[in-house]
């Protein structure tokens, strides 16, 4: 047992184990650090309030540092709360646990302990708060020069210039599949500008020639060179269906395109709408010498498909026309219709010819507005060159596909057209 001897009136010195301890006077309560209460208590949220708002109106760099600090200040005050709540128990533990049951003296220890505490708390609070603010610091302003970069490509893709692209950031996989993902679509804008301009020249030349002819006719006919007989009024006809005609193909495609177009669906026997459509075909196969046949494999005429057949049987004129006029005269045209797809889920129609065949350079285009191989020949046939965007974007809201394939110059073509049949 330790044995207490009060100090001395003469010498202030005490007997015994006096050296130990302290006088009377400097004897004081132990420091204990409780959390704020009352007003005091909302002190440190209200300040991390305001500051979380000055910082969301301010810069990314500036939000990431209040959040850091916003974080350090909580560790902080956490650390404060653990070391004054718990920090006296376990200390106090530990004493008992050595064999120091003076209450005195452990009293002046825990005092000590939580002064110093407090200390190495606050110390290692700064240090965190100063060098997490920095780190953040730095790599705010990586972040801010990738956003900059990409604000920047984006004004300049705003203002007409799609050739602009992002170079890599060195930031993470994150922000390399930003760079990639505004990569793509700048250079999605361009083929979609590229289309456009295209699509205006090409709109343009093909307006150009019946414009050109009818005005011809109708100046002659006004400084009485030409007559308007039957013959001159045929023409006029035919350049004026030639421009209703491009001007009705261009509005249906851009319909269905926009997903504005209204399909009258209903139960159709694939037998039989190729059938029509092949017998609709046969007078202008017959004049132009080309021999139409058809065929079904595997009981495919009696798979029935839910479609507009207004809007199937215009796709199959596009492709039996498009087919008879790259065919010559003693050529031969074949529809094979056949189960496709999973457990005969879909219904696959080929347009199969035997005439010029087509580049493996031109295959990829084949289905884009205006497209042409053969440009003078085409147009002297009278098509609009839009015959096969009509195809595959009707085919694309049946829920199909059209594909085009050639073996090469000379050996003929295949066109595909791929439909689910109703019962999928």
């Amino acid at each position: 047992m330790v044995e207490r001897h009060p100090p001395s009136t003469a010498s202030g010195q005490t007997a015994g184990r006096s050296s130990a301890a302290p006088t009377a006077g400097a004897v004081s309560a132990p420091l204990r650090l409780t959390p704020p209460t009352g007003a005091d208590a909302g002190l440190p949220a209200e300040a991390a309030r305001n500051l979380v708002r000055r910082a969301v109106r301010g810069g990314l760099a500036l939000r990431q540092i209040a959040i850091t600090v916003v974080v350090v200040l909580l560790a902080v005050l956490c650390a404060f709360i653990a070391v004054n709540t718990f920090g006296p128990w376990l200390f106090e533990r530990s004493f008992h646990g050595h064999g120091v049951v003076d209450s005195h003296v452990v009293d002046l220890a825990k005092a000590a302990y939580i002064e110093s505490a407090r200390w190495v708390v606050a110390a290692a609070g700064l240090t965190a708060l100063v060098a997490s603010s920095v780190l953040v610091f730095l790599n705010s302003r990586s972040m801010i020069s990738v956003v900059t970069s990409v604000r920047s490509s984006a004004t300049r893709i705003a203002q007409g210039d799609h050739n602009v692209r992002i170079g890599a950031s060195h930031m993470g996989a994150e922000f390399e599949a930003l760079g990639q993902a505004f990569n793509t679509m700048a250079e999605q804008l361009r083929e979609v500008e590229t289309t456009r301009a295209r699509l205006l020249g090409d709109l343009a030349h093909e307006m150009r020639t019946p414009l050109a002819t009818l005005d011809g006719y109708l100046e002659t006919i006004s400084d009485g060179d030409e007559a308007a007989d039957a013959e001159t009024l045929a023409i006029l006809r035919q350049q004026t269906a030639r421009l209703t005609r491009l001007a009705a193909d261009v509005s249906l495609v851009a319909t269905v395109e926009e997903g504005h177009l209204s399909l009258r669906r209903r139960r159709l026997a694939v037998g039989d709408v190729v059938t029509d459509a092949c017998q609709s075909a046969l007078v202008a196969y017959s004049e132009a010498g080309v021999a139409l046949d058809r065929q079904f494999e595997d009981g495919a005429d009696r798979l029935v498909i839910d479609a507009d057949p207004d809007r199937i049987e215009q796709v199959l004129a596009n492709l039996l026309t498009n087919a008879r006029r790259h065919t010559p005269p003693g050529g031969h045209v074949v529809v094979t219709v056949r189960p496709a797809g999973d457990r005969g889920g879909e219904v696959a129609v080929e347009v199969r010819d035997d005439g010029e065949g087509i580049d493996q350079s031109h295959l990829p285009h084949l289905f884009e507005r205006f497209y042409r191989i053969d440009s003078a020949r085409d147009r002297g046939s009278g098509g609009s060159g839009i015959g096969l965007t009509i195809v595959r974007a009707l085919v694309a809201a049946h829920g199909g596909t059209a594909t085009a394939s050639s073996p090469g110059l000379g050996q003929g073509a295949v066109f595909t057209v791929t439909l689910p049949t109703a019962e999928h």
